[in-house]
């Protein structure tokens, strides 16, 4: 995924503020991101089987990282792998995943709100590789189960914490 931050937003949960304030101050990041990490393996799953076949062998740039607070982001990463294109050039794996996932040049992605508009030196250029949306695509088809394990597995994994101290 691009560098761009998911926001998931859960309805029928008015009260889990609440809940996180009202538990112990040991409850640390660590077994929320791993109810995270766990409920998001469909949409890794979902996003390596929607990658286009021609840079399949990319997939090892698709992974989670654990943010510094009770957080994880899940995407396309940088200095996982290389892919040697057209031009004889290597380029990391992220540029060709992005520019496929987004398009480039005429045929970028009109839906997308990119950060930078289009240099002069390219502005006029036409065509270019169109937009396959795959990560869009892979999350649209994911994000219900992957709410639905967040919360179950926040459930799992507070239960072995309170198993865990006696509380």
């Amino acid at each position: 995924m691009a560098r761009n931050a998911v926001t998931v937003e859960f309805t029928g949960v008015e009260n889990i503020q609440e809940i996180f304030n009202k538990m112990p101050a040991q409850y640390g990041k660590k077994p929320v991101q791993t109810a995270f990490i766990k409920a998001a393996k469909p949409f890794i799953a979902a996003l390596k089987a929607n990658m286009p076949p021609k840079l399949s062998s990319l997939s090892k740039a698709i992974a989670y990282k654990r943010g510094k607070g009770a957080a994880i982001s899940v995407g396309i990463y940088a200095k996982k792998a290389q892919k040697t294109l057209r031009d004889k050039k290597d380029y990391d794996a992220f540029f060709p995943l992005y520019w496929n996932n987004y398009g480039t040049y005429g045929n970028r992605d009109g839906s997308h709100t990119f950060k930078n508009t289009r240099k002069g030196k390219t502005a006029n250029r036409s065509g270019g590789i169109k937009p396959l949306r795959f990560v869009e695509r892979s999350w649209d088809a994911t994000k219900e189960q992957v709410a639905k394990d967040i919360q179950t597995e926040l459930v799992t994994q507070t239960d072995k914490f309170l198993k865990k101290y006696a509380i």
